[in-house]
């Protein structure tokens, strides 16, 4: 081996990719080794014989002009082999580090002479372990921590050496109160106990058991140094909560040996930990992306889509204007479908455990999809029917999850019809304790051939619609993920030209629909809409308070316009509306704090919260600061109505009683 008095150890890194070579070289440098770097087996044996030869290599199998297989072959010939005359049989280390992991392969891998295999994509740490492993072997256990518990200072000193020279950290302690003490203070730093059995202030037995009763350290190995042979008394150890144990005296090669087998798995079981922190912050830094990418993409989306409504009902446009801009309205409604489809396919990945599930009836979600739909089909000159088969149709599940799978299936059914063809919705009960839900159409159909890639995200399976739809490739895979967080399963029978049927399966659940009443939320939309509504609009996109002042005012409603949370506050508390819309992104105070701060002020008006963000947890901060309802970026004249006509004539009949 090379010597490294006055130099650190040198690996030869082989890859032909890039950010594989940055990865390992980034690991194994902040491991203390030096890194040379080739991107192909021509080049590695050439950088090999070169100069200081490396102390190992590191190898692709896959590679352009010479694959690490035969790399691999050649350097063990003599041309190359008589560089290495540090190693037995001049066989510098070779640790494979490939995606071909068949055995096959394997048994080439090590045929050829290698020394480990490992596989991508690889672990964090997983390339300097195994370097580690074979150039620094004390270097393995570097890291961890030993509590050493022993009575006699000379025996404890004797195993604290041991394992010192073999790179851990080592605590000690006198006895079992000591011992016990220490770990109270330090339970989460100790990788390792050992200790003695017999001791005069509480024995090795007794403070196993504590250990495991009291600290709740299930996992951590406990080895006893003992000189009692008798197996009556052994069984007592492993009683007490013992992982092993060595009979006194004992050789250091057969402590370390046996120590070596508890702390690797104890390393694993640390860098788990570890990764459970980091993947935790990563999906903390991923919701929070979400957050501001649904807020931050959907705003701009309002204008766009609102403001061409806008023009398109102009009479004194030309017909090529009307195009354009009919153009520009499919664009950015495909754009909006794609910026909804990636964030319901994060928000069903991060919220599986998170979802409120309650007694629902799927003939009212059915037909809810079907009356919110209805007006796509028409638009196509298609009929859209519903039809109820189900004697039980009540399931456990979430009613925003379950309207989502309807209407992800209604608009595909629309999407892939011609004009004048017939689409059906069923709900019927299956032979099981189950309830079915078909959405039947007579559209184009699916290719044979591509429907086991039909959920598949980002699918090469999506297809324009008949009238030249844009598909996202991920709305097939929303819907069985999300009826899979149902427990239920997904079904597609389909004909190419003839039509397709898909159908959903969800177990019937036996608790009943709790019936709740909400005062400030009647079922149904009023009878008739008011008009001359006093409205506050609290928005800080100038374009989107714009657009709802004048969908607002074309209702006949009076409007006031503030562009922060404080003057939102402010302003309704000097005056008083019918109806308060806030968005909850705004400079200076945002539409929560001001919310608060009104209903603290005993404003009772019914506000709105205007957003673009459409998680449980964001409408439930909006509840929780005493918001009455939300409306979801971007938003339609007919959306904000909706809202006018329900609070505003609530608020009036209130008034007046």
């Amino acid at each position: 081996m090379t010597d490294t008095t006055n130099s650190k150890m040198k690996i030869l890194v082989v890859d032909d990719s890039a950010l594989v070579r940055k990865i390992i070289r980034e690991e194994l440098t902040a491991g203390g080794y030096e890194v040379q770097e080739a991107t192909h087996g021509m080049q590695a044996l050439v950088k090999a014989t070169t100069n200081r030869p490396p102390d190992l290599i590191t190898l692709d199998v896959e590679m352009p002009h010479l694959n690490g297989f035969d790399t691999c072959a050649k350097l063990r010939e003599h041309h190359y082999a008589r560089h290495f005359t540090n190693y037995p049989d001049n066989r510098v280390p070779i640790i494979f580090v490939t995606s071909l992991d068949t055995l096959e392969d394997r048994k080439r891998g090590f045929h050829a002479g290698a020394a480990d295999f490992i596989t991508k994509p690889f672990d964090k740490g997983e390339i300097l372990d195994a370097v580690n492993h074979i150039l620094q072997p004390g270097k393995r256990l570097e890291g961890l921590n030993v509590l050493v518990v022993e009575d006699n200072a000379f025996a404890r000193k004797i195993v604290s050496d041991t394992l010192l020279r073999e790179g851990l950290t080592v605590f000690e302690a006198a006895d079992g109160i000591q011992a016990f003490d220490f770990m109270c203070n330090k339970m989460g730093e100790i990788d390792l106990l050992i200790t003695d059995l017999v001791m005069p202030a509480m024995n090795g037995d007794e403070l196993c058991a504590k250990v495991r009763r009291e600290l709740d350290l299930k996992n951590l190995p406990i080895i006893f140094l003992t000189a009692v042979e008798k197996q009556n008394e052994l069984l007592k150890l492993f009683k007490a909560g013992a992982n092993d144990y060595l009979l006194k005296p004992f050789a250091k090669e057969e402590l370390l040996a046996r120590i070596e087998v508890h702390l690797v798995k104890a390393k694993l079981n640390r860098r788990l930990r570890e990764n459970i922190v980091e993947l935790k912050a990563l999906n903390q830094m991923k919701d929070d992306l979400i957050a501001v990418c649904s807020h931050d993409l959907r705003s701009p989306l309002t204008g766009i889509l609102g403001f061409t409504d806008l023009l398109l009902k102009k009479d004194y446009l030309k017909e090529e204007d009307l195009e354009n801009l009919g153009q520009v309205k499919t664009s950015g409604e495909f754009l909006l479908s794609l910026v909804n489809n990636i964030l319901d396919v994060s928000k069903a990945q991060s919220q599986a455990a998170e979802l409120e599930m309650h007694p629902v009836s799927m003939f009212e979600i059915a037909r809810t999809s079907c009356n919110a739909l209805r007006h796509m089909a028409e638009a196509k000159g298609q009929k859209l029917d519903m039809v109820d088969n189900s004697t039980r149709h009540v399931v456990m599940g979430n009613k925003s999850g379950l309207v989502r799978i309807l209407n992800n299936l209604l608009s595909n059914a629309i999407k892939f019809s011609e004009q004048d063809k017939k689409i059906v919705m069923v709900v019927e009960n299956g032979h099981d304790e189950d309830v079915i839900i078909s959405v039947i159409d007579q559209g184009i159909g699916i290719p044979e051939d591509t429907i086991p890639f039909l959920y598949d995200k980002f699918s090469k399976t999506s297809r324009e619609g008949t009238s030249e739809e844009k598909g996202t490739g991920l709305g097939m895979s929303i819907i069985k993920e999300m009826v899979e967080l149902h427990n239920g399963r997904i079904e597609v029978t389909s004909e190419e030209g003839k039509g397709s049927c898909f159908k959903i399966f969800l177990p019937l659940s036996s608790e009943k629909i709790l019936e709740t009443g909400d005062a400030k939320s009647p079922e149904g939309p009023p009878q008739a809409a008011p008009e001359n509504c006093s409205i506050l609009v609290a928005e800080d996109n100038p374009i989107n308070r714009r657009l709802a002042k004048k969908f607002l005012e074309e209702a006949g409603h009076q409007v006031t316009l503030v562009d922060n949370g404080r003057l939102a506050a402010e302003t309704a508390q000097s005056k008083k509306f019918n109806l308060i819309f806030m968005d909850m992104n705004m400079p200076e105070m945002d539409g929560m704090e001001a919310t608060r701060l009104l209903r603290e002020a005993k404003v009772s008006t019914p506000i709105i919260a205007l957003t673009g963000e459409t998680s449980d947890k964001s409408i439930e901060t909006c509840k929780k600061a005493g918001m009455d309802d939300f409306l979801t970026k971007p938003f339609k004249a007919k959306d904000l109505n909706e809202k006018v006509a329900r609070y505003c004539q609530l608020t009036k009949t209130v008034k007046s009683s």
